[in-house]
């Protein structure tokens, strides 16, 4: 016995899910609430990326203060809404870098210098590898 294919109740059974569907959307409201924020203050430590052009890099550690929560109402009324800064702003300078690192963090500076020496390998030869790919990328000259 051959099964044909009912192209009029594949039709409606279809319209009948996607109906379903569709209620079942407009019965879930979809809503976003934000209840808390909570802020953990990181310590600061001597990072180790080799994309600052001068001085120490900064980085986060593990350790973190305990965390303070605040309703979002009290947080946006302690912090009025600001303009976003720029790179420029947020880039601390090399001098404020090793300041922080010395006298907050309590990094020696035979260690920060041999962290800067990494970097400057790291640099090095990341500056060998660009050369190296430009020559093998670069196009040959058409002939005259």
């Amino acid at each position: 016995m051959e099964k044909r294919f009912n192209a009029e109740k594949s039709i409606r059974c279809s319209s009948r899910f996607d109906q379903e569907e569709k209620k079942e959307e407009s019965m879930m409201k979809k809503r976003v609430a934000f209840g808390r924020v909570v802020i953990r203050e990181y310590e600061r430590d001597l990072g180790d990326n080799p994309s600052v052009d001068c001085g120490p890099p900064i980085a986060i550690g593990w350790r973190y203060s305990p965390s303070h929560t605040h309703t979002v109402e009290e947080y946006e009324s302690k912090h009025p809404s600001q303009r976003r800064r720029s790179q420029r702003e947020l880039a601390l300078p090399a001098g404020k870098r090793y300041s922080i690192l010395l006298n907050e963090c309590h990094i020696p500076m035979r260690r920060m210098k041999e962290v800067l020496k990494e970097i400057k390998t790291i640099k090095d030869s990341r500056d060998r590898e660009s050369i190296h790919a430009d020559t093998f990328f670069r196009r040959p000259q058409a002939f005259h």
